[in-house]
C-alpha cells in the first residue's frame, strides 16, 4: 500500500508529443506538439528517504561514512594487492569523497562533510503469464551499507522510490484527436522514453539538486550532525532499459551504453585492442552530445519532422543517439555528473540470464543428443 505517511505521492507525468506534418486524410491545422499527461505515477522523495533512514534505521551504525582503500600484504617480497570488495572501497566512491573534501565549504559551516552513495535499480516486470498486468519499479540502495547487509531481506535495505506508469490506452485517442491519424510504433517508442525521463525529472527535483550541491544537515544516531551530500554511484538495469537511460538506440550501430564501439568491432571482445577502444571511445555527456540532441529535437518539435525521419537520423545516427534529453544530464550535468559512468555491468542480466543461460541450454541439448543418461549424470554431479 502507498501510504502518505510513508512519503508516497501520486502525480501525472506530462510529456510533449510531437505531432508531425499534416496528412491528406487527417486534420490540416494543428500545432507541432501537444502536451499529454500520463496518470498513475507513484513516487517518494529521495531526500526524504535518506533523512528517514539516517534518523530511524538501526542499521545506520553499520554504514561506512568514510571510504577507504584496503590492501593485502604480498608474500615473498611481492607488493601489496588492492582489495575492492564494496562501494565504499571503490575508486568511484573515493574520488567523489576526495573531490568533496577539496571543494569550498558552505558559508559558515563547520560540520563534517560526507557522501551518501546512491545505487538505483529498475526493471519492468510482467506480473502474470497471461494478461498484460505489469509493474515498473525503481529501487534504491545505499552504497555506504555493506553488501552483505544489503542482500538480506530482514535488513530492509531496499527502498522503492517510484513505480513508472505505462502509456495509457487513451494515448492513441489523444493523438487522433490532435491530428486526425494515430501514432506509429516509432512515435510511441519515443513517448515511452520521454515518459521514463519525465519520471526521473520529478525524482531529481529541486530538493535533490540542493542536497547534491549544498548537502543537507542531518543528526545521526551518534548525536553528531553531519552535512550529507548525495551522489549517484551506480544504476543497474538490463540492456533494453539501459538504452533508455543512456538515451541511445536499442542495438544501434554503437550499441554499447558506455562506449562508441561499432558492430564490426565486437569481435575483438577480450583483446587488448578492445580495452583500448573502450577507453578511447568512451561515451561522455559533453556539450557536443547535448547540442546534437537539441538540434534533432528542434527538427521534430519545430520543423515537424518525424522522430525517425531522414533529417533526424542524419544528426543522431553516428553515435546511435535518440532525440530525448536525459533527465540526469539536465538535472546534474552542470555539476560534472556523467550519467554514462553510472551504468554499471550487470552480471545477472548481461551474463547469467543471457550468455551463460544460452550456453548451458545448448550444452544440455548436446547431452540429450548423446544419450538421456548423460543428462541424468549431469544432474547427479550438480
Amino acid at each position: 500500500p502507498f501510504y502518505a505517511s510513508d512519503g508516497w505521492a501520486e502525480s501525472a507525468v506530462t510529456i510533449s508529443v510531437p505531432l508531425g506534418k499534416p496528412r491528406p486524410s487527417g486534420q490540416q491545422d494543428f500545432p507541432p506538439a501537444a502536451k499529454f499527461a500520463v496518470p498513475g505515477l507513484r513516487y517518494r522523495s529521495i531526500v526524504d528517504i535518506v533523512q528517514r533512514v539516517i534518523r530511524t534505521d538501526p542499521n545506520v551504525h553499520d554504514f561506512h561514512l568514510h571510504p577507504f582503500r584496503q590492501y593485502v600484504k604480498g608474500q615473498g617480497g611481492r607488493p601489496p594487492s588492492r582489495v575492492v570488495d564494496d562501494i565504499y572501497s571503490s575508486d568511484a566512491m573515493m574520488e567523489e569523497y576526495e573531490a568533496l573534501q577539496r571543494s569550498p565549504r558552505e558559508p559558515g559551516c563547520k560540520f563534517e562533510r560526507i557522501i551518501f552513495a546512491l545505487q538505483f535499480w529498475s526493471d519492468a516486470t510482467q506480473l502474470a503469464n497471461f494478461g498484460s498486468a505489469k509493474l515498473w519499479p525503481i529501487y534504491m540502495y545505499f552504497g555506504n551499507q555493506p553488501k552483505w547487509a544489503r542482500s538480506r531481506s530482514d535488513m530492509h535495505a531496499c527502498h522503492d522510490i517510484a513505480y513508472i506508469p505505462s502509456l495509457p490506452s487513451t494515448f492513441q485517442d489523444f493523438v487522433v484527436d490532435q491530428r486526425g491519424f494515430p501514432a506509429d510504433p516509432k512515435l510511441e517508442t519515443h513517448c515511452r522514453r520521454e515518459l521514463f525521463h519525465g519520471v526521473w525529472k520529478l525524482l531529481l527535483d529541486k530538493k535533490f539538486i540542493r542536497a547534491y550541491k549544498h548537502g543537507i544537515l542531518i543528526e545521526f544516531p551518534d548525536r553528531i550532525i553531519r552535512r550529507v551530500y548525495l551522489r549517484i554511484i551506480t544504476y543497474s538495469a538490463d540492456y533494453p532499459e539501459k538504452v533508455i537511460i543512456a538515451t541511445i538506440r536499442n542495438l544501434g550501430i554503437c550499441l554499447c551504453p558506455r562506449c562508441l564501439i561499432v558492430w564490426h568491432q565486437i569481435r575483438k571482445l577480450g583483446l587488448k585492442a578492445d580495452t583500448k577502444l573502450r577507453i578511447m571511445k568512451r561515451r561522455t555527456d559533453a556539450g557536443g552530445l547535448r547540442s546534437l540532441v537539441v538540434k534533432a529535437r528542434s527538427f521534430i518539435y519545430e520543423r515537424r519532422q518525424g522522430v525517425a525521419s531522414t533529417s533526424v537520423d542524419a544528426i543522431l545516427r553516428a553515435e546511435s543517439l535518440v532525440p530525448t534529453i536525459s533527465a540526469f544530464s539536465s538535472a546534474l550535468g552542470e555539476f560534472g555528473f556523467d550519467f554514462f559512468l553510472m551504468l554499471c555491468i550487470d552480471i545477472l542480466h548481461e551474463f547469467e540470464l543471457g550468455v551463460w543461460k544460452a550456453l548451458l541450454q545448448h550444452l544440455i541439448r548436446m547431452l540429450h543428443a548423446v544419450g538421456e543418461n548423460k543428462v541424468v549424470e549431469l544432474d547427479r554431479r550438480y
